[in-house]
């Protein structure tokens, strides 16, 4: 097998090639990453994404056909399109699988429990408990049974979110490095913050609108908002539409709302009046439209210092998430070489 040492940051993952061999190794694992192994089944799932980008791709810059028996394996200025979407897996992998084994070197996490089989038997002890809710009368978010997809999803931000949180909470600044933080960001920090009127369209997610930014944008165009805006959407759909208006303010971002700072992440740069774009909260599929923003600035330290210390410990957390991840190893089995678009697209 071949060894990878990952030497870059977590979304831009570098890799530097070594060489061992390894007498007896599971044909149906593809790579370990720190020695945990990583399953055709769950490779496949890092890669499955990128299929349709690759092919696009080479389809576009060199003419291919991926409906030919020969495109995966066909050579085009020195890399065949296979190449191409096991470097897009292998990135996705080292970010995901990667954030799992820091959290089981955390204890955060069990080895069973980031293996595939692991993952597979969350995903059904969910979706019994989420059915046995159900059939005593109660109330489910989200999908009453989970795909596999959006189960994985669910699980691997979860997950994230807990390695995330451990670093936070363990970032501890002394008084000094908030104060150089506040004078180095103070330029940025005086744009940053801002106040917000919004509108909230939203409906259950499983009664999916088409084709949703542009009919609401074409009935906000006709100047008709709120909740006139809720029932002409509602009309031109069939579908029931909710609405509700709601203040923002950057400065109450924090750790435990994380739909709150979905929200204040996706109108810090919109247009007013128009939609900023969706997010998904308890079950329901979300449009925020901002009314109208406010720039605040910063403030003095003493103002400001609760939000310097979190920005500070945030990317503290981030720093030391980033380190974790470019120490670890990858190390590729005679699987990984010879995997073809069948065992990844069955």
């Amino acid at each position: 097998m071949k060894k990878y040492r990952i030497a870059a940051a977590a979304l831009a993952l570098g890799i530097a090639m070594g060489g061992c061999a390894e007498a007896d190794e599971d044909e149906n694992t593809v790579a370990y990453l720190d020695g945990y192994a990583v399953s055709l089944e769950e490779y496949s799932q890092y890669a499955y994404d990128s299929v349709s980008l690759v092919s696009a791709q080479y389809s576009r810059d060199h003419g291919a056909d991926p409906n030919a028996d020969d495109f995966w394996t066909t050579s085009y200025d020195g890399k065949t399109p296979m190449d191409t979407l096991k470097e897009q897996a292998d990135e996705k992998m080292l970010a995901q699988k990667g954030m799992q084994v820091i959290a089981l070197d955390l204890g955060l996490v069990t080895e069973t429990g980031i293996s595939w089989q692991g993952q597979m038997d969350a995903m059904e002890r969910e979706n019994e408990a989420r059915l046995e809710k159900l059939e005593s009368g109660g109330v489910v978010y989200g999908p009453e049974q989970l795909t596999q997809a959006q189960f994985l999803s669910y699980w691997q931000s979860a997950l994230d979110q807990q390695v995330e949180d451990y670093f936070y909470q363990h970032a501890q600044p002394e008084e000094e490095d908030l104060k150089a933080y506040y004078e180095q960001h103070r330029e940025e920090l005086d744009s940053r913050n801002f106040t917000a009127e919004l509108d909230f369209y939203y409906w259950p997610q499983e009664q999916g609108i088409s084709d949703v930014q542009s009919r609401l944008s074409q009935i906000l165009a006709q100047g008709v908002q709120g909740s006139g805006a809720a029932a002409a959407l509602s009309e031109n759909t069939g579908i029931q539409v909710s609405y509700r208006h709601e203040a923002v303010n950057t400065r109450e971002m924090g750790k435990e709302d994380q739909v709150y700072t979905q929200v204040v992440e996706l109108v810090k740069n919109a247009e007013t009046g128009q939609p900023a774009g969706c997010l998904s909260a308890g079950g329901m599929e979300i449009w925020v439209v901002p009314v109208s923003r406010q720039n605040e600035g910063i403030g003095t330290f003493e103002e400001a210092e609760k939000e310097i210390e979190d920005l500070w410990r945030t990317e503290e957390a981030e720093k030391c998430i980033d380190e974790r991840l470019s120490d670890l190893e990858m190390t590729v089995t005679d699987t990984y070489d010879h995997l073809t678009i069948g065992q990844i697209r069955p």
